[in-house]
């Protein structure tokens, strides 16, 4: 899916930043929002992918999925 022509360029760094901000979530403690420094460290450490602040505030602020 990354590697997908049909994205935008800013499209696989924002699916990163909400996947490094749903694991940092995860990765907390119960009723702790994490901060956008945990998504930045983590889309880093986990990912191997620089995001900078505002994705990873957008991705602090993406609407979570029901399903997962």
């Amino acid at each position: 899916m990354l590697k997908d022509d049909s994205l935008n360029a800013a499209e696989p760094k924002a699916i990163v930043a909400r996947a490094a901000a749903r694991v940092a979530a995860d990765r907390g403690t119960a009723g702790h929002r994490p901060r956008f420094e945990e998504a930045l460290s983590t889309a880093r450490e986990e990912f191997a992918v620089h995001v900078d602040a505002r994705q990873a505030r957008a991705g602090l602020n993406a609407p979570r999925r029901a399903d997962g």
